[in-house]
């Protein structure tokens, strides 16, 4: 019993820092994604102070990068659920790769009485 407590902590210590990991990365992507849509927006508003840029071209461009950084929210999603699968698939292949502990008998049959 004390072998399983001991391993359910090293375990729980790992999925800790994986979920931490996971956690500190979407949060920084979200971050950085969101500081270029106000560097757009600080630039763009500049331009159209200067009258170098309308209105309109300044929300078609605003549109197209939207678009842009939904797809790299997604991939920050996607990093997140490639992590869990391999995590799940490296149990499951540890159970696999076990020998089992009881011994099987060869060629034992059971009979109905």
């Amino acid at each position: 019993v004390q072998e399983y407590a001991a391993e359910v902590d090293i375990s729980s210590r790992l999925n800790l820092n994986l979920g931490l990991g996971v956690a500190f990365f979407q949060g920084l992507s979200n971050v950085a994604l969101n500081c270029i849509v106000l560097g757009t927006i600080f630039v763009g508003g500049s331009l159209m102070a200067g009258q170098e840029m309308t209105p309109g071209d300044l929300m078609s461009f605003l549109v197209s990068s939207q678009t842009v950084q939904r797809s790299m929210a997604s991939m920050s999603v996607l990093f997140g659920q490639v992590l869990r699968g391999m995590s799940a698939g490296a149990r499951i292949f540890e159970f696999m790769n076990m020998t089992p502990e009881v011994p099987l008998c060869e060629r034992q049959m059971l009979t109905c009485s």
